[in-house]
């Protein structure tokens, strides 16, 4: 009997297409013809991270890399992060994972402890793309509350608005 990692290496190839196109599927049509179909790195670097980088997360994942794992999903994620997706879109491809596992082996073949064992690390992936999700949109959002902030001290300058409060010296 062939054990569900085994599965899953030899399944390698087909898995990967589907969860890259799983990924690609959230943006519009255009786009995802766009992003399936130039290659060139330069040319399409959101194309480019999310196959390249999809890849490592799946051998990362099957291998248990914790800093492969780490590597992708926080490249994938950080793109995901500051495009216009609500956090259930932008992370939905890696629930999606579980559902390309089920149709691309022999599930049912499987005995519970694999099948919870690898619904645990789906959990677990998920919980920790989330985690770098909130991160990368904390961080956008301190970006632009300083840009604004300068933005505005720049206008009360301009406008002669902008006051030096003089130190007060105990005596």
């Amino acid at each position: 009997m062939v054990t569900l990692n085994k599965a899953l290496r030899e399944k390698r190839e087909k898995i990967i297409k589907r969860w890259e196109d799983k990924v690609i599927a959230v943006y519009p049509e255009d786009t995802q013809r766009f992003l399936k179909k130039e290659s060139d790195q330069f040319a399409n670097p959101v194309g480019y991270t999310i196959k390249t980088e999809i890849r490592n997360l799946y051998d990362g994942f099957i291998s248990q890399d914790k800093d492969k794992i780490d590597s992708s999903l926080t490249q994938i994620v950080k793109i995901r992060a500051i495009q216009d997706f609500s956090p259930s879109a932008a992370l939905y491809f890696i629930w999606e994972l579980k559902n390309i596992i089920k149709e691309e082996t022999e599930w049912d073949s499987y005995n519970n402890e694999e099948k919870e064992e690898l619904d645990k690390r789906i959990s677990s992936l998920l919980l920790e793309a989330f985690d770098i999700y909130e991160q990368c949109r904390y961080k956008l959002y301190e970006l632009r509350v300083n840009e604004v902030r300068n933005q505005v001290s720049g206008l009360l300058k301009m406008a002669n608005l902008v006051y030096e409060i003089p130190e007060i010296t105990s005596k």
